[in-house]
């Protein structure tokens, strides 16, 4: 991602998962929230969602992935005063000349979180749009390489939060 963000030339920046979860036809509810003047605009699963209609199926989420997206999302709610509900999504859009902005630090997955702690911290305009979220297409999940990969994703979550909330100002 860093290496998109350093070589991309246009005015956006859109970002999705490669693994076909992600409904490219569902770009345009992004960037016309972007064209409203937001600065990052976060495709969320989970709003407007409810246990009657969910926004995903139920192939798509795992529960305990959805149980930690969650909980890191209430935490970083909670510690920064956001309501966002879906603080790991890969599905976004920023304005390119704010998110090269950003200093990312960050490898692998907690980059979600960096982006996000950190346009908060530049109080960029964000906005959450409801997205639609697919069963994987491609590839499997990294998180299964490794044992006890989802709590050291966890930790390692955490650990970018508490920075962001002590030391990225």
């Amino acid at each position: 991602m860093r290496e998109g963000i350093k070589k991309s030339k246009g005015k956006l920046v859109i970002f999705l998962g490669g693994d076909g979860q992600d409904d490219p036809n569902e770009i345009h509810l992004l960037t016309e929230e972007i064209n409203k003047g937001y600065d990052y605009v976060i495709g969320s699963r989970f709003l407007d969602s409810n246990k009657d209609n969910h926004m995903y199926s139920n192939k798509a989420i795992l529960p305990v992935n959805e149980f930690g997206n969650k909980s890191i999302t209430f935490i970083i709610n909670f510690l920064f005063g956001k309501n966002i509900t879906d603080s790991q999504s890969e599905f976004k859009c920023f304005v390119a000349d704010k998110l090269k902005e950003i200093n990312l630090q960050t490898n692998r997955f907690e980059i979600e979180t960096e982006l996000l702690i950190k346009s908060f911290r530049k109080n960029f305009k964000i906005k959450e749009v409801p997205v639609h979220r697919y069963e994987r297409k491609h590839g499997k999940s990294k998180l299964f390489d490794v044992p006890f990969g989802r709590f050291l994703f966890g930790l390692k979550v955490l650990r970018t939060i508490i920075t962001g909330y002590f030391i990225w100002r």
